[in-house]
């Protein structure tokens, strides 16, 4: 089992790679292609926020008392993004460049998610209290409205 700074360091090289993204598979060769243009203008754009947010997460995760379990529970699954053999790996579903980011979120995502869970289990078990409601008001208050509406609904 890896220790929590070696699965972060991981994730944070996984984040931190290149995307790949190909602009022959947006643009015609040799002509204007202007919708092929936006809509690559749009992936890097969207590639770029995932980044952003994938290291949001990160360092809140690094900074909070989750520990190397917890951080390592969604990445043993049957999900996209896991460890084989100490080793982090993801298969890509449709285009590697959009999704590997993403997936990251989502992991981290759930690792907090899980940990503001554990926390809230037995302080707030009023009847009527809405803990979804309440760990993403959570997430709001510690990410912002951006990255929770993307990654906490």
């Amino acid at each position: 089992m890896k220790t929590k700074q070696e699965v972060i360091s991981d994730l944070r090289a996984f984040v931190a790679q290149r995307s790949g993204i190909e602009v022959s598979n947006y643009c015609s060769p040799g002509r204007a292609d202007p919708e092929g243009w936006r809509a690559l203008q749009a992936d890097r754009r969207l590639i770029g926020q995932q980044g952003r947010d994938a290291r949001a997460l990160l360092a809140y995760v690094e900074a909070s008392g989750i520990d190397a379990e917890a951080l390592a529970r969604p990445l043993t699954g049957s999900g996209r993004l896991s460890y084989e053999g100490g080793a982090l790996s993801y298969t890509s579903g449709q285009y590697f460049a959009t999704e590997y980011r993403a997936a990251a979120c989502s992991a981290l995502a759930s690792v907090a998610w899980g940990f503001w869970a554990e926390w809230h289990k037995g302080r707030f078990d009023s009847p009527g209290l809405d803990i979804p409601k309440h760990l993403r008001e959570n997430a709001r208050l510690t990410f912002g409205r951006g990255l929770a509406k993307r990654w906490f609904n």
